[in-house]
């Protein structure tokens, strides 16, 4: 429906007896101003229906993430947050004790991660990739990241943007 040939157009709307090569020209001239309106009105079109097909579900919200900052691959992810408990040692003096055991004892293993990695407070965590990252820092596109982020996610849901 929104596939309109503007030059078969113009010389179906001319009656045949006058169709000549140099009134098709002056009227493709005449016309181009609004070949061009329609040509921005079909790519807004596709990114409106690009949008409108998007929700917060985590496929959909990649890919439109991917094709909006990315190159298209999958290179903008979506993992869970970790909903691990914090491990950790203590001194003497504070009455804490550790226990460590061995792997026949059967207890789940407690992993010892960077603070940074204790992520707790977020719900899920936006990867991007460490140059995408750069160049959306530089070009003040994080913003905007953010912003279709927080459109698209669950209301309360909180996330962290990561470069990996």
């Amino acid at each position: 429906m929104y596939n309109v040939d503007f030059k078969i157009f113009i010389q179906i709307l001319i009656p045949n007896l006058i169709r000549k090569t140099k009134l098709i020209a002056l009227l493709t001239v005449l016309f181009y101003p609004f070949v061009v309106i329609f040509d921005k009105f079909k790519a807004v079109r596709e990114f409106v229906l690009l949008q409108i097909n998007c929700t917060g579900q985590v496929i959909y919200l990649e890919r439109l993430l991917n094709i909006i900052f990315g190159d298209g691959v999958n290179t903008i992810t979506i993992t869970d947050g970790s909903f691990s408990i914090p491990f950790f040692l203590a001194n003497k003096e504070e009455g804490n004790v550790a226990y460590f055991h061995n792997k026949e004892e059967l207890y789940e293993p407690v992993y010892v991660l960077n603070q940074e990695e204790y992520s707790s407070d977020v719900d899920f965590i936006v990867n991007i990739p460490t140059e995408l990252y750069n160049y959306l820092l530089t070009s003040d596109l994080l913003e905007r990241l953010k912003a279709i982020v927080n459109r698209y996610k669950i209301e309360g849901k909180t996330f962290l943007i990561i470069n990996y």
